[in-house]
């Protein structure tokens, strides 16, 4: 899954955030706070390994300005646990 916003179209605005949003997903985080004046990706814990079982996670993405839209775009591989998932 990722997200974009159209705040800016800046390169090194874009490469500067996706450093700092991947040190996030190096120490495992699981649900969180983002705020969407840039663009970003949401894994899931472990990514591209299998998430650990009895994973919550929540996120709360955020606009600076409420007339703001945000944009999800899922992976054409993205797959929803099955009810016999084990």
């Amino acid at each position: 899954m990722w997200l974009i916003t159209n705040l800016s179209n800046t390169l090194p605005h874009l490469t500067f955030f996706l450093f700092v949003f991947l040190l996030f997903v190096l120490v495992e985080t699981c649900g969180g706070q983002l705020d969407a004046s840039n663009a970003g990706y949401i894994t899931s814990p472990g990514y591209p390994l299998e998430y650990p079982p009895h994973q919550s996670c929540q996120w709360v993405i955020s606009t600076p300005e409420p007339s703001q839209r945000i944009v999800l775009n899922f992976n054409p591989h993205f797959e929803l646990e099955r009810l016999d998932c084990r």
